[in-house]
């Protein structure tokens, strides 16, 4: 896959993909979803020539729409490395979205798909950075996680105002997108930005730039504390999760929450239910806002119809999924969502995955490995690989190895 300049200004318009990814390519498995910052860093150190950009920040006319709008639609994902479920999550928004621009904040280990805008996150991380000086750490998940769910933010205000851009969808780096989003701003061209669940930011319509800039404003309040009574409720949070040894604390979330309730701004949520239908909140959960749908394999069950993911409620019900969010473990079924063609090495692997299982079944264990060992290089991460091999060193005897293999699922 050819590598992309390293700035693409001139870029307005992309044409119809059949498949984005095309010949498909596998990156190091590398379970990243953190922004680390002496990652951060290094990059920005390495980039001490930077180019003043401009600072232009105008808020959106929030005024309602009538006729669809013709702004230019802008996609917004941030991620360091380049770990093997991006480039599903990066394919599928192309797919769904041919015309918008799609920007990846990222390093040069993600500056690899021609299909997108790729952008040097050193670039827009000066106000990150002079956040994690005043950040302090009130969660018992690991700190650098914690740390990146707040300096995100800062660096997408950073960027949206380098760029000009006055409204986007941000979408996390473990969603996938199946919805034409132009079409979609329109559902809450009323609201400032959106949210899922009050307060979860996996995917955010954004529709005022001020809006944007006053959270990280609140945010730096908070910290550097001149905002005490917000803090001390984050104060409050962090001992209700420490004093129960629960996994969890004060993150991002937490301060949408307080943001929301000020109410400066107006905020919807998007995992309602409109025209039906509705953006998924967590697939490894079977609620969504009220509606609770039917489950398979710990996850929401899923029926493609016309290429689009639906879900079934426990009344029966069919609801289209604009968004599926395969947070944690999810992620794994991210190839198995992605709606582009698939390679004759993946139809081969997946052919030679259900030999596999068939003979697992039947007993034929050592019938079984030789599959599975023909399917592994053509498809190394095909989803339930490494778990069907974990059944059978299991049969057989060799607990190490099925330990391994059920870590490398």
């Amino acid at each position: 896959m050819n590598n992309l300049p390293k700035n693409i200004n001139g870029y307005t318009q992309h044409q119809s993909v059949t498949d984005p990814l095309g010949p498909r390519k596998y990156f190091d498995k590398t379970e990243t979803d953190v922004l680390l910052l002496p990652d951060l860093h290094k990059v920005l150190a390495a980039n001490r020539s930077k180019k003043e950009k401009s600072l232009a920040n105008e808020a959106c006319n929030l005024s309602p729409a009538v006729n669809k709008d013709t702004r230019q639609t802008h996609i917004v994902l941030i991620h360091l490395h380049n770990p093997y479920y991006l480039k599903f999550s990066l394919a599928q928004a192309r797919i769904s979205n041919p015309n918008a621009r799609i920007h990846l904040i990222g390093d040069e280990s993600n500056n690899v798909y021609d299909f997108i805008e790729h952008h040097d996150i050193s670039q827009y991380a000066q106000s990150a950075l002079e956040f994690a000086k005043h950040y302090k750490h009130l969660s018992i998940t690991p700190f650098y996680s914690r740390l990146i769910s707040f300096q995100r933010w800062f660096i997408l205000n950073e960027f949206v105002k380098a760029n000009n851009i006055d409204r986007f969808l941000y979408l996390d780096s473990d969603v996938m997108a199946y919805c034409d989003v132009a079409v979609e701003f329109e559902k809450f061209s009323r609201f400032d930005f959106t949210l899922s669940q009050s307060a979860c930011p996996h995917d955010i319509f954004w529709n005022n730039m001020q809006a944007l800039n006053a959270f990280c404003k609140f945010l730096m309040d908070v910290y550097t504390g001149h905002d005490p009574e917000i803090y001390e409720k984050l104060l409050k949070t962090y001992e209700h999760f420490f004093r129960r040894k629960a996994n969890g604390g004060v993150c991002d979330m937490t301060l949408f929450g307080h943001f929301r309730q000020i109410g400066n701004f107006k905020i919807s949520d998007v995992d309602v239910l409109i025209d039906n239908t509705t953006y998924d909140h967590n697939i490894n959960a079977s609620k969504n806002d009220n509606v609770e749908f039917q489950m398979e394999d710990d996850i929401k069950k899923i029926d493609w119809i016309d290429n689009c993911p639906y879900g079934t409620t426990l009344t029966g019900e069919k609801i289209k999924f604009n968004i599926l969010h395969c947070q944690g473990g999810a992620k794994k079924y991210m190839e198995t969502f992605y709606r582009g063609k698939k390679s004759d090495d993946e139809l081969l692997a997946i052919e030679l995955l259900n030999k596999g299982w068939e003979n697992i079944k039947n007993g034929n264990m050592q019938q079984a490995m030789d599959f599975l060992d023909k399917a592994t290089p053509l498809c190394p991460f095909l989803p339930n690989l490494n778990y069907l091999k974990a059944i059978i060193y299991g049969q057989t005897g060799q607990l190490h190895l099925a330990k391994a293999a059920c870590e490398a699922e």
